[in-house]
């Protein structure tokens, strides 16, 4: 009598028949009589699969994971969600640009920081004659170095006076002095301050 040894199913180190096996090879799990690997988010212990921690994909135990789920990040063996000022790169948080919440990597932030004005993917503050309206720098008042807004100068270039938050050269007869239209002598059109007149008023001489 003639026996035949036929193969067990892949991967199956001991079975009864071709399609029923006993026992796996080392690495894989025995499930419905064939022998698997452990899926994603799992891992082999002893003969069954158990669970990796939270939001882990691939890891040896269940303490320290090996490899995240998409959308979160590696930190010493734990999966997490990157929290502001990083973004996900590589597996691991990296730090936003300078002055960024929230951005898409280290050279393009999408949120700013309370203050900063997003222009070209970077967080930077308005320039002299700008003022930050939502994410954007917006230009002031004619003449005005410092604003609140489009209407409402804080101050002035150099050369003009504040007046009711606009900025305004100086009407004949009065001098400009530290922001400020002060009056010329008497029957002074033009003056340099107040004691020195350049240009009298019509009728009268220096």
């Amino acid at each position: 009598m003639i026996i035949h040894c036929s193969d067990c199913s892949e991967h199956c180190a001991r079975c009864s028949n071709g399609n029923t096996c006993d026992k796996c090879e080392q690495g894989f799990v025995l499930q419905n009589s064939l022998c698997v690997t452990c899926p994603p988010g799992t891992y082999l212990l002893g003969t069954a699969c158990q669970s990796c921690p939270n939001h882990c994909h691939k890891c040896t135990n269940d303490v320290t994971c090996e490899e995240c789920q998409p959308n979160y990040g590696l930190e010493n063996g734990d999966c997490i969600t990157c929290p502001s000022r990083t973004y996900l790169s590589g597996g691991g948080c990296q730090a936003c640009p300078n002055n960024c919440e929230k951005c898409f990597d280290s050279l393009s932030c999408e949120i700013c920081d309370q203050s900063f004005a997003l222009e070209n993917s970077l967080c930077v503050t308005c320039p002299p004659g700008t003022y930050l309206s939502g994410t954007t720098c917006q230009a002031c008042p004619s003449n005005c170095e410092k604003c609140t807004n489009k209407a409402t100068c804080e101050i002035c270039e150099e050369n003009f006076a504040l007046v009711d938050d606009v900025c305004i050269t100086c009407p004949p007869g009065k001098y400009l002095s530290k922001k400020t239209c002060r009056d010329c002598p008497n029957n002074c059109a033009r003056c340099k301050d107040g004691l020195t007149c350049e240009v009298c008023e019509s009728n009268f001489g220096l």
